[in-house]
């Protein structure tokens, strides 16, 4: 049974006759019935499981994050969501095969923040006791304080920890406490970025490496 959303002029959904009719990310999509597939899967068609895989893997605990991370880009992908974007994002430029021709995700590459807002420079860290110390070129010519650093730390495949909009940007350092420090001999992977909290806008993220 098919329902007519809106009365006759509306978008149509469930089945009708030999097809599917249902709304995905705001588009009204029309299909037939899918049907059971005979043949083996090709070796790319294996790869592409694979990818897929370690992909929602790496991203299983970061999806929180990148739902505000990306949110600037939604404006220009409106039948996506944060978590396509993520997963695209990694899928197309974070995913390299090991000798076994196994595919894996490479941390550095990953931005878990996307958006035109200029990056932070020169930034460096460094972990004294329990504390994190993370320092950048302040941003001496700024007259106010709406520019702020965010700071991500991830345990891949494992958890991640957000600091959002937690110290303006001309400043110049931050010393982060957080949970994920403990677990820093396991490999802990530090990103940092800008946002503009005016404006509502986010910078690239910048990898400053792992913690070992």
């Amino acid at each position: 049974m098919a329902i007519l959303n809106d009365g006759p002029n509306g978008p149509l959904r469930g089945k009708f006759g030999s097809v599917y009719a249902y709304v995905l990310n705001g588009q009204n999509i029309v299909r037939g019935r899918r049907r059971p597939r005979t043949s083996s899967p090709s070796a790319a068609e294996l790869l592409n499981r694979k990818i897929t895989k370690v992909t929602n893997n790496f991203l299983r605990y970061l999806f929180p994050i990148v739902k505000y991370g990306y949110k600037n880009l939604l404006v220009d992908h409106p039948t996506k969501n944060a978590a396509n974007l993520a997963q695209s994002h990694v899928r197309k430029e974070c995913i390299a095969l090991d000798e076994n021709q196994e595919p894996y995700v490479r941390p550095e590459l990953f931005k878990p923040f996307r958006g035109k807002l200029f990056m932070p420079e020169n930034a460096q860290m460094e972990v004294v006791g329990e504390v994190l110390h993370i320092t950048w070129t302040p941003i001496a010519d700024h007259w106010n304080d709406w520019i702020k650093l965010n700071v991500v730390l991830v345990e891949v495949e494992t958890q991640a920890d957000v600091k959002a909009a937690i110290v303006p940007a001309n400043t110049g350092h931050y010393q982060v406490q957080s949970a994920l420090l403990a677990h820093r001999n396991q490999g802990v992977h530090v990103y940092i970025g800008f946002v503009d909290n005016f404006r509502d806008e986010l910078s690239d993220a910048v990898y400053l490496g792992k913690l070992d």
